[in-house]
């Protein structure tokens, strides 16, 4: 276990290294740190002088005894700490929205201005095992940037960042926009659809995964060639209508919204194989559902169903069906007729008897039910 922590602590000073902007931060060699009777004592019996982060990454896994790794630990906060007096360190913070973080040209402008960089490691199991080492740096990062800069920086710098979030770039030459298939709006907060993306009218793949959107814009009707559409965790109530004119859509997400229920025009995509529409408050789909005969996944779970469409048995080409979590009291009579089925997951979160669970089994021989 203390090598375990050893090689945490060398991650986490390997992840700092990695994102100064010189090297030079990183092997600078201090001959003026604070005197400590019980570093230099280690540093005599191991011979080697821990008075720069290059040192302690490369040697700190000779050590084993857990105070010795704890007088690693104070000797590489005071170097952190001289990094930032310097206003040559970094600012970590635990991420935004869940993600890995703010490093990256997108906000690098801002932060230089305040004279720190981000970096996250929201994602890093240093996080978990020692965030003590996350606050000792925000703490010497904070001290650094309020001086220089007054204790509003970081409201100023948010507004900042959020109206960057927020402001959708599209200086494309006519070339460029030729050759554009992908393009993701995740994580940018976003409370209304992105006017003018439409010109990139040759797009394939449109994500807005994580953010705050309510609709979409009819102008979404451009893209004629799109292929899939990510909707995932925004804040739709009521399922977004306008995707039905997308003829060519093959894969659509609206998990995590607040979806109640679900349009009688979903049926209008013919083109549909995959559908999520997870972790909503469903309470039934529309008869329309049955016409999407090319669907061969569709994910339903945690939401609130306790019944199916009729002649729901129709889709014969879903392969995969997941309606655990919701509201089934009894097994839909159309469930027995589905032997075209590969996958059904139907028994967590659902009232469902062991009994009936096995006439369904029996029913569906070749059906893996769980």
């Amino acid at each position: 276990m203390k090598l375990n922590k050893i090689t945490l602590i060398v991650l986490f000073f390997m992840n700092i290294m990695l994102a100064q902007k010189e090297v030079e931060i990183y092997q600078k060699e201090y001959t003026n740190l604070s005197t400590n009777k019980e570093i230099k004592a280690l540093e005599n019996r191991v011979g080697i002088s821990f008075n720069s982060l290059q040192k302690i990454i490369y040697h700190a896994d000779k050590l084993e005894a857990a105070a010795d790794i704890e007088l690693m630990q104070k000797r590489a906060f005071e170097l952190a700490e001289r990094h930032y007096e310097e206003a040559a360190g970094l600012y970590l913070t635990w991420g935004t929205n869940g993600n890995c973080g703010r490093e990256g040209d997108f906000y690098n402008d801002f932060t230089e201005a305040f004279d720190f960089t981000y970096f996250s490691v929201h994602c890093s199991c240093v996080v978990g095992t020692f965030p003590k080492f996350v606050d000792a740096y925000n703490s010497y990062a904070t001290q650094y940037i309020e001086k220089k800069h007054g204790e509003n920086w970081s409201e100023r710098l948010e507004a900042l960042i959020l109206k960057r979030k927020r402001t959708v770039f599209l200086d494309y030459t006519p070339a460029e926009i030729e050759k554009i298939t992908q393009a993701s709006y995740a994580f940018r907060e976003l409370i209304e659809y992105p006017k003018g993306i439409e010109k990139l009218e040759n797009l394939e793949i449109l994500s807005f995964n994580i953010n705050h959107l309510t609709s979409l814009d009819p102008s979404i009707c451009e893209f004629k060639k799109l292929k899939t559409l990510r909707l995932h965790s925004n804040k739709f109530k009521e399922f977004p209508v306008e995707v039905v004119c997308l003829t060519t859509l093959e894969e659509l997400s609206v998990d995590s919204n607040e979806l109640q229920d679900v349009s009688k025009e979903i049926g209008d995509l013919q083109q549909l194989t995959r559908l999520n529409l997870s972790n909503n408050q469903i309470t039934s789909l529309p008869d329309s559902f049955v016409k999407l005969s090319n669907l061969k996944f569709f994910d339903v779970r945690e939401n609130k169903l306790s019944t199916l469409p009729d002649n729901f048995e129709n889709l014969q080409g879903l392969r995969t069906l997941i309606l655990w979590y919701n509201d089934f009291k009894t097994i839909p009579k159309s469930l027995y007729k589905m032997q075209h089925l590969h996958e059904l997951f139907i028994k967590n979160g659902n009232d469902i008897s062991d009994e009936e669970l096995q006439k369904l089994k029996k029913a569906l021989p070749n059906v893996r039910i769980r």
